[in-house]
């Protein structure tokens, strides 16, 4: 087997938040860097999976082979990228507090890799359109800090409310003040 398969296998059987403490993997070091390479994103393939502002669904699992065609990244990471995603949305989604903070306690990554997969499952989970024929210039580090901005200023902030959770009042009072303009 090679290391992926097995990292797989033990992805795959721990529940969540467990991998850290597992036995199968219990050297600091070797968690550590097994669980950021595994959970890394290639910022294309990113772009591409959270970019059509549709919720990842086993239909669009599918249409992997054409995002690893145009990106020319290998169909395996692109699965691996995919399925590490949705897994960490499907668990982050109903949690309360900050997502990135969540995401740090429940698969213990690096803050870096945690605000990355903390502003796609705001895009996922807002159906923002990302795509990029609507934004042909926003690069991926571009989109990541617009994203967090967003989290940061443009979400709820008061106790026990998810950065998740968009401020509709806001937006409609943008939409007038659009109307006004």
């Amino acid at each position: 087997y090679s290391p992926d398969v097995l990292f797989k296998a033990v992805v795959s059987t721990q529940s969540t938040g467990a991998l850290a403490s597992s036995p199968v993997v219990n050297m600091p070091f070797i968690t550590d860097t097994l669980l950021q390479q595994y959970y890394s994103l290639d910022s294309e393939v990113a772009k591409e999976l959270v970019g059509r502002g549709q919720k990842m669904t086993a239909k669009f699992r599918k249409d992997l082979d054409v995002i690893s065609d145009k990106t020319g990244i290998p169909l395996r990471s692109c699965l691996r990228q995919y399925d590490n995603i949705r897994r960490i949305y499907k668990e982050i989604d109903e949690k309360e507090g900050r997502v990135a903070h969540n995401i740090q306690r429940y698969y213990a990554l690096s803050p870096a890799l945690c605000h990355q997969y903390a502003a796609l499952i705001y895009i996922i989970d807002n159906r923002i359109d990302v795509a990029p024929r609507k934004v042909p210039n926003l690069t991926y580090p571009a989109l990541i800090k617009c994203v967090t901005i967003l989290m940061s200023d443009w979400c709820p902030t008061f106790d026990g409310c998810s950065d998740m959770d968009i401020d509709r009042s806001f937006f409609k009072e943008l939409h007038s003040l659009k109307d006004k303009i």
